[in-house]
């Protein structure tokens, strides 16, 4: 079986960057599970009249993971995207919801871009010490700002 470039990159990569790379993936996978999580655990707000805010949430947020191919919920192993390929997607997802369209305050929605935002601010450092000297002495390490 033929390897994905995915795959031929990850079996060439230290340990401490697909390390790095799984947790980063996981946090941001965390984002909207959570949220689907909730909105079919209980309504946002219990005297909402209004069901209908939290299937149509349910039901618009679904749609979306699935045409990133997210749902079925996926692993940070089973994810081919960069880290920044998946952050970009999850951060431009619309969610729309019958309270946006009736103007009706039933819910407050999780900010998925400042989640993800918040997930990539993170301080992570995925360069070993080792690598870091090394790539100092070749004169060409620049740390991230």
């Amino acid at each position: 079986m033929e390897e994905t470039l995915y795959e031929i990159r990850s079996n060439n990569l230290p340990d401490s960057i697909l390390q790095q790379r799984a947790r980063l993936l996981s946090q941001l996978l965390e984002i909207p599970y959570k949220l689907l999580d909730e909105l079919k655990a209980k309504p946002v707000v219990e005297h909402c009249v209004y069901r209908q805010c939290r299937a149509l949430t349910y039901g618009t947020l679904l749609m979306e993971l699935e045409e990133l191919k997210l749902w079925p919920k996926q692993t940070p192993d089973t994810i081919t995207l960069t880290v920044s390929e998946l952050a970009t997607k999850l951060s431009g997802l619309s969610v729309e919801t019958l309270h946006s369209l009736l103007r009706h305050t039933c819910m407050t929605l999780t900010n998925m871009k400042a989640c993800v935002d918040k997930v990539m601010d993170s301080d992570y450092q995925p360069v070993l010490a080792s690598h870091e000297e090394h790539l100092r002495n070749a004169g060409s390490w620049r740390r991230r700002k």
